[in-house]
């Protein structure tokens, strides 16, 4: 327990803190069976909305118009039409998340820390969104000379502004923190949302939390497979977590929700075990695969990050540190 936890419960005799996150993080999991913890699960949603409706498409030989399969495009007509507003959800903000060479394959990439830039397209620049560097889009490739730069992937900003054909006159408001950096510009535009001034929300993690959108009856995930198959041990975490709280945004004024994820592999068993079995269900079979493979919470990592302005010193002293 975290020292300013331990002070608060100290403050008062015989007294007990409780943590309310929507989905706690895994490591309470693992330490829940210990004498001090304890976990209360809530076996309904608030006002006893109704639970939504899980849909799982299978990109597998779809032809995908802006990121979006049509069986979800047909969805999202029929929950317009009904005048209900749809969110469709996408972890990745920027135009694209890789700018390449079509010639060669140059891919560019932060010097600072070698991941790989973010192109956004209206502020005309390459962003490190590990780092923060910035540095304007080059006119041509620096390896091989040629101006054939295309962009690879789906960032929210490209989601935008190809959605605006496919749904003409529709309303649609992005919400991340490209748009949202200046003050007040995110109050502004959930207000926008509240009064019905936008009918197709594109969001981030931001949008995800703690929003009540009474109208919003179909929700969608556009991205699974980047979690399910991320080299992050704990992007299936994050990813059960965000699933949560974003399924939790339809169907909260007693309208029926729906809920869609988009995949190439739907019979993932993460996958299958969070939808059909539960949350609970699907951070205990991922907890005994990191048991398994000896992962915390039941080892204790230790990350050591080296930075130098030469690309050369930082490997070499992680090396003589190792």
């Amino acid at each position: 327990m975290p020292a300013t936890w331990r002070c608060i419960v100290r403050t008062a005799s015989k007294s007990r803190l409780f943590l309310a996150p929507q989905r706690p993080r895994w490591k309470r999991y693992a330490t829940s069976s210990r004498k001090n913890t304890g976990l209360l699960r809530l076996t309904r949603r608030a006002g006893n909305a109704r639970p939504a409706i899980q849909h799982v498409l299978d990109l597998k030989g779809q032809k995908v118009q802006a990121g979006l399969a049509p069986a979800l495009i047909t969805r999202m007509r029929q929950h317009l039409q009904a005048d209900n507003q749809v969110i469709l959800f996408l972890n990745r903000r920027g135009f694209a998340p890789a700018l390449l060479c079509h010639d060669c394959g140059w891919i560019a990439e932060c010097p600072r820390c070698d991941h790989y830039y973010t192109l956004h397209q209206a502020q005309h620049h390459l962003r490190c969104h590990h780092c923060d560097s910035q540095r304007p889009v080059p006119r041509q490739c620096p390896s091989c000379g040629s101006t054939h730069l295309v962009p690879v992937g789906l960032g929210t900003e490209q989601l935008e502004q190809t959605l605006a054909p496919l749904f003409p006159g529709v309303p649609i408001s992005r919400i991340d923190r490209d748009t949202t950096s200046r003050k007040g510009a995110l109050e502004q535009q959930l207000a926008e949302v509240h009064r019905g001034g936008a009918r197709i929300l594109i969001g981030t993690q931001m949008l995800a939390k703690g929003h009540h959108f009474p109208d919003v009856t179909l929700v969608a995930l556009l991205d699974v497979d980047g979690a399910l198959f991320s080299a992050d041990f704990r992007s299936a975490e994050r990813f059960a977590q965000l699933y949560t709280q974003v399924a939790g945004r339809a169907g909260r004024a007693g309208k029926q929700g729906e809920v869609v994820l988009q995949t190439h592999h739907p019979e993932h068993p993460l996958l299958q075990t969070l939808l059909y079995k539960g949350y609970d269900a699907f951070a205990e079979q991922a907890l005994a695969e990191r048991r398994m493979m000896q992962l915390p919470p039941w080892t204790s990592h230790v990350i050591v990050r080296a930075e130098d302005h030469n690309n050369q010193h930082a490997p070499l002293f992680l090396q003589q540190t190792a």
